[in-house]
């Protein structure tokens, strides 16, 4: 099993609107939730979170468990997951805050997703240092538990590798859909003209470009994005 914290943006909002898209679209559930009553909830609840914060910059906090699939051990149940869930959050500090557990059944692996939010209802940010080590004893502790065996980054490196070379659609999608994701951090910020939109944007890892034309007379905004992670561009 590979658990993976992921990359953190100023805003929990892009992270959790991804995740309801994928349930939206009937490949993803919440299996459960903690500090809040309605699911319907978490958008506001984050939100107050986040107008209280102080000085933290990266806000939303989303960790990855991608039990591996050729181990039939490995595979939970949405109650055994939600346990793991809250038990990695409990012994990585996070226990107190609200969350969500979100189940992917988006490719061929099963996988799960916790969002939360990286400060306290006071708006301090949860001490988050040595957070991979944290991780990692965690893993250790409920691996016995949870029937898991730890995976490394090399190994999860060969599992990404072997469904690209079948399935060489998927590719652009998650291009896009990382693209996706960056642009709707960006829009958290207050900028006033197009160059400062930019340069958020290229400290995200996205270049955008004005192409802006007149199409039949009429004036048409565009922008080309390019991810500047894998050179690719749209």
């Amino acid at each position: 099993m590979v658990i993976k914290i992921q990359k953190s943006y100023p805003s929990v909002k892009g992270t959790l609107d991804y995740n309801f898209r994928k349930v939206s679209s009937g490949t993803a559930s919440v299996i459960g939730t903690c500090g809040m009553q309605k699911i319907e909830d978490a958008r506001e609840i984050f939100g107050i979170y986040e107008r209280r914060n102080i000085r933290t910059k990266n806000l939303s906090l989303q960790i990855s468990i991608n039990p591996n699939p050729e181990e039939e051990r490995e595979q939970l149940t949405d109650e055994e997951a939600f346990d793991l869930a809250k038990e990695l959050m409990a012994r990585m500090g996070y226990g107190n805050q609200p969350f969500l557990v979100f189940k992917h059944q988006d490719i061929e692996r099963t996988h799960y997703h916790i969002v939360s939010v990286r400060v306290n209802e006071k708006g301090r940010k949860i001490n988050d240092s040595n957070e991979k080590r944290k991780l990692q004893k965690a893993m250790q502790k409920l691996a016995d538990r949870y029937r898991f065996t730890i995976g490394n980054e090399s190994e999860k490196k060969k599992e990404k590798k072997k469904p690209e070379r079948k399935d060489t659609e998927q590719k652009p999608s998650d291009i896009r859909q990382r693209c996706l994701e960056k642009f709707y951090s960006i829009l958290e910020y207050d900028t006033k003209t197009f160059g400062q939109f930019s340069a958020v944007a290229e400290s995200k890892g996205l270049k955008l470009t004005d192409i802006s034309e007149d199409r039949d007379g009429q004036p048409c905004i565009t922008l080309q994005y390019q991810d500047l992670e894998n050179n690719d561009i749209r």
